[in-house]
């Protein structure tokens, strides 16, 4: 699951690597979902609505990244619950705090401090494994000890 996937270029990479994985990208553009949809499963949609789409199992791999820096507080709050709900393996959710060195474009940016993430996120049952990787915290229990947050 990509959400926030634009044109979804995750999609033939992993169709290369893996043939047998399904791919499902969610994004709000009209455009995008008109040109790549069909061909890359791509689904109209933004992270503050994933709740009204139905999704019969978890997700291997959820991406959700350079997207919540731009996404208000409220469409965060939506989504996160039923993000966490999709993640059935590990999850990449990439996001920009106040407290990052962010360089280039930042049109759009809504940078909140690092705190507030991770309370959503934990508050979610997302946990933190590193370098911006999370697990449910069902599958945290799982972990091998070296692999499980301290």
């Amino acid at each position: 699951m990509d959400v926030g996937c634009g044109e979804g270029r995750w999609q033939p990479v992993l169709q290369a690597l893996r043939p047998g994985a399904k791919y499902v990208g969610l994004d709000p553009s009209e455009y995008t979902v008109s040109r790549f949809g069909a061909a890359r499963n791509i689904l109209r949609g933004s992270f503050g609505d994933l709740e009204l789409h139905a999704f019969e199992d978890p997700f291997d791999l959820v991406v959700c990244a350079d997207v919540l820096h731009y996404v208000g507080d409220e469409e965060i709050l939506a989504g996160i619950d039923t993000l966490a709900d999709l993640v059935g393996g590990s999850a990449v959710v990439e996001v920009f705090t106040d407290a990052d060195p962010v360089l280039g474009d930042r049109a759009g940016f809504r940078l909140r401090p690092p705190e507030w993430y991770r309370r959503v996120f934990r508050a979610a049952g997302l946990v933190a494994i590193g370098l911006q990787m999370y697990v449910h915290e069902e599958t945290a229990e799982l972990l091998e000890a070296l692999d499980r947050p301290s």
